[in-house]
């Protein structure tokens, strides 16, 4: 007599193999880019938040795998600005909106900036 709880399972366990990464260099720190960025273009008033988002090796709970967004030795990112602003004196909150947005790579102490899908400008961290 077979029973469904004797029977073996046919399906097996299959991980996805992780690609193997290069040596990632000590990147600078979120705080380093945003200076080098406000001491080229300017820092806004009433800033509500700051994102510095590198694109780094990621897996997520369900095991997709996202590799290192790397090109040409440049790690790709993304740092946006949120300014807050009342529209009356009488507002409790602060509504919020993206003041500045840029798409950078980061390559030991030098920030590449893009804009309209040519290089802006490269900066040197820490001048």
């Amino acid at each position: 007599m077979n029973s469904v709880a004797s029977q073996k399972s046919k399906t097996k366990n299959i991980k996805q193999a992780v690609p193997e990464q290069m040596p990632v260099e000590q990147l600078p720190s979120n705080r380093s880019v945003l200076d080098t960025l406000y001491n080229h273009y300017g820092k806004p008033e009433n800033i509500v938040k700051e994102s510095v988002k590198l694109y780094t090796h990621y897996v997520s709970h369900a095991g997709h795998i996202s590799p290192d967004w790397v090109v040409d030795g440049w790690q790709q990112g993304r740092v946006t600005v949120f300014t807050g602003h009342k529209e009356c004196e009488d507002d409790l909150f602060y509504k919020t909106k993206i003041d500045h947005s840029w798409f950078i790579a980061v390559k030991d102490n030098r920030v590449k900036v893009r804009g309209d899908d040519k290089v802006d400008i490269i900066l040197e961290i820490g001048e």
